[in-house]
């Protein structure tokens, strides 16, 4: 009768009753387990993979999204200051006849001049429509794609020449 099933103990006292005599044992059992090893290894290689470049995606998209909010908070603020200031000195205007007056001026131009979704902070430090002086700033809060919160803080200031 033939056995198929044998115990490592029996494998090992077969191998040592043919040694030497060119026979070449090999257990079936062994090769099946280091196929499946070599299966789950690549699997675990490939999440391991798939798992490192997710996690670099979303750092480079984190970073960006800052990047990208505070080129535009920047470009806002200066565009909407200098706008204010100069539309402040122009004479015989009707927009802006008080400090409160240039602050609402510029409030209402950054909203326009803001596309991104945030919530906006302004914190005025000086404003004198007569001279021409306005100097604040710009707080954003916003949601990073992972959840977090970011903020970024543009402090601006202009004279009218």
């Amino acid at each position: 009768m033939l056995k198929v099933a044998y115990t490592s103990d029996e494998i090992e006292q077969i191998r040592k009753t043919v040694k030497g005599k060119g026979y070449r044992i090999t257990n079936s059992l062994n090769k099946n387990i280091a196929k499946e090893w070599y299966c789950m290894k690549q699997i675990i290689i490939i999440v391991g993979t798939i798992v490192i470049i997710f996690i670099a995606a979303m750092t480079i998209v984190s970073v960006e999204s800052k990047d990208l909010r505070t080129d535009e908070l920047n470009r806002a603020v200066s565009a909407s200051i200098k706008k204010t200031v100069s539309d402040s000195q122009i004479e015989n205007q009707s927009i802006i006849l008080s400090d409160k007056e240039m602050v609402a001026y510029f409030i209402q131009l950054l909203s326009v001049n803001m596309k991104g979704k945030g919530n906006v902070t302004v914190e005025v430090y000086d404003a004198d429509y007569k001279e021409g002086l306005l100097s604040v700033a710009v707080t954003e809060k916003f949601k990073y794609v992972n959840g977090k919160n970011g903020e970024i803080t543009v402090r601006k200031s202009a004279i009218a020449e």
